[in-house]
């Protein structure tokens, strides 16, 4: 790496706890542009960050010559019109998972990119934990022969749930959750894209690709209060389950919720003809061969560049590091917008089982 790429960030919500530190503290990036709708927002993260320019068009953050990248961390709904704007200014692009609100939206940003020839990443960092990583090596030296049985779980706890609103918003010292855009199905909210993304990928990124699902996505918490007090409506889903076939025939249970009364933190199970593998949080894991008792499996440090270790989280910092790798080289880098593409079927397939009532094959999605 020759240079240090100017990005422009597009968003001043989540971009600000992990990405935007992340770019500052890479060394080939510097934020030299931010954007967002609020003026109060932007300008306050500019001064925060340090960074040059705070704009509130984000067209107008694309168009400037000091932006080298663009990174987008919107609500989804504005993903498509955002990327498509990239696209046509030349500009390589990091986006924010999930890549769109539908399919048929992911399509044109696909085509929107490769026409172009344009590096390009997606957000999906489940797949650069250290413990994402070991898995991938361990499945792929063939530690459980063939994949038969994957299951999924992660229950995040509710104070709140089983609460009325009034109740919740007076009583006991416990915070009301607070409405944001993840619960507007009309900005492409819910758990489905914020969560059930990054565990779709992840299966797909391990065994490869869908065949069917059957599934029910609900929304347990319909009533909730925004920042100022006031109570909103919660139209995207706040739970789901799912069971998937795999191309490779494997079967996927996936359940999760973000308003259990009870919390339990994400297990994976991977069972294949020949051994097993459990992951539980981010720091555990155990495996067992056929006919043997289940036993720690030690998580080894990724072998990284220490650009991407000296950046304050690694795994967006190894995203940086594929897109600049893309843009210097020529050569693709994973996971980009084809992937995401890929799960969006999956996501759509997920609403159509679960509002049709029946199983959809993937084939049925384009």
């Amino acid at each position: 790496m020759t240079k240090t790429y100017g990005v422009g960030v597009i968003g001043a919500g989540w971009a600000l706890v992990n990405p935007v530190p992340t770019f500052q503290t890479y060394p080939a990036t510097r934020v030299t542009a931010i954007c967002s709708r609020r003026p109060e927002s932007v300008e306050a993260a500019a001064r925060r960050f340090g960074i040059p320019v705070a704009l509130t068009d984000y067209r107008e953050l694309i168009a400037r010559p000091d932006v080298d990248i663009v990174y987008i961390c919107t609500p989804v709904a504005l993903h498509h019109p955002m990327v498509l704007a990239a696209a046509e200014a030349g500009k390589p692009i990091l986006c924010e998972k999930p890549l769109s609100v539908d399919a048929a939206q992911g399509g044109e940003m696909v085509d929107a990119v490769e026409s172009r020839r344009l590096p390009n990443i997606v957000a999906f960092t489940l797949r650069h934990y250290p413990w994402s990583l070991h898995v991938k090596r361990l499945v792929d030296s063939g530690a459980i022969g063939d994949v038969r049985q994957i299951v999924i779980t992660q229950f995040r706890s509710d104070p709140l749930a089983g609460r009325s609103l009034d109740v919740a918003r007076s009583g006991g010292g416990l915070p009301p959750q607070t409405w944001t855009w993840l619960h507007d199905a009309n900005q492409g909210g819910g758990m489905l894209g914020a969560m059930g993304s990054h565990y779709v990928d992840i299966v797909r990124f391990f065994f490869g690709d869908y065949q069917d699902v059957s599934a029910r996505t609900a929304t347990l918490r319909p009533a909730l209060v925004d920042e100022n007090g006031i109570q909103r409506d919660a139209t995207a889903e706040d739970t789901f389950a799912l069971l998937a076939t795999l191309h490779n025939g494997a079967s996927l249970t996936l359940q999760f919720s973000s308003v259990s009364a009870v919390g339990l933190d994400r297990r994976l199970e991977f069972f294949g003809s020949e051994g097993a593998i459990v992951v539980e949080g981010d720091n555990a894991m155990r495996i067992a061969k056929r006919g043997e008792s289940f036993r720690p499996e030690p998580i080894p440090t990724p072998e990284l560049s220490p650009a991407v270790l000296g950046s304050q989280t690694p795994r967006f910092g190894l995203m940086i590091e594929k897109l600049i790798n893309w843009i210097e080289t020529g050569h693709s880098e994973s996971p980009d917008m084809r992937d995401a593409f890929e799960c969006q079927r999956v996501l759509d397939a997920i609403r159509r089982s679960s509002a049709e009532r029946r199983t959809v094959r993937l084939d049925e999605v384009t």
